[in-house]
């Protein structure tokens, strides 16, 4: 099945993927070793809050966290 987007989803995407794309940026320059990854953890989230999102996943079905680590 194909999903078509409106206009406004697209432009709510587009956002979503940008934001998505500047936590990371603005995370990388702290991995270095020694730092954990709750550390990361709360910047990415404090990043992500401060610039007007939600972490998406933090809280779906239990889900701890802000960053996926693996």
């Amino acid at each position: 099945m194909i999903t078509c987007r409106s206009p406004q989803e697209i432009v709510k995407i587009r956002i979503s993927a940008q934001l998505t794309a500047a936590t990371l940026q603005h995370i990388t320059p702290m991995i270095q070793a020694g730092i954990s990854t709750a550390e990361l953890d709360r910047a990415a989230e404090t990043y992500i809050r401060k610039h007007g999102g939600l972490p998406a996943f933090k809280g779906y079905r239990g889900f701890p966290a802000t960053l996926y680590v693996h």
